[in-house]
């Protein structure tokens, strides 16, 4: 191997090197990308696609039950289910308003407008929430969420 080769080539794996140890324990897709998901799966009705974007256990806090608490995957497919089960013509807009991010966290305040049918009557739900992520596997996965709309409409003061 000539020098000039093993010059690049040294060169080449430090540069490598260098690249990658910054992305170890690193979630590298954007934060908005979950916001993005969640969206287009809530405007499909796909409950099992959207319950894939959040952890095993996720804190929720509502209007109804301000200091939250932690809920189950399956209860939370179940809140999804019966939305999609009693509404109709449902339509939402999520829009990051402000993402705060390390390496395996993140914190998206999120506006949304939520439109449904309900007995021949049309709803409107338009306000401000946020969303807690947590870097699991190298994606991002929903952990915590305060003032979901949907979530809002099913989650009690207290259990």
């Amino acid at each position: 191997m000539s020098r000039r080769n093993f010059i690049f080539l040294l060169l080449s794996l430090i540069s490598l090197s260098i690249l990658t140890s910054g992305c170890i324990n690193y979630v590298l897709a954007r934060p908005e990308s979950v916001l993005t998901k969640l969206e287009r799966e809530i405007n499909r009705a796909k409950e099992d696609r959207i319950i894939e974007l959040y952890s095993e256990e996720v804190w929720v806090a509502t209007p109804g039950n301000p200091s939250g608490r932690i809920l189950s995957k399956d209860s939370l497919a179940s809140f999804y289910s019966d939305f999609f089960e009693l509404y109709e013509d449902i339509s939402i807009e999520l829009h990051s308003e402000e993402t705060l991010r390390d390496s395996l966290e993140a914190t998206m305040t999120v506006s949304f407008t939520l439109e449904y049918s309900y007995e021949g009557k049309r709803y409107y739900d338009i306000g401000e929430g946020s969303i807690l992520l947590s870097g699991i596997d190298n994606h991002w996965q929903i952990c915590g969420e305060r003032n979901n709309p949907i979530l809002s409409l099913f989650e009690p003061a207290e259990m």
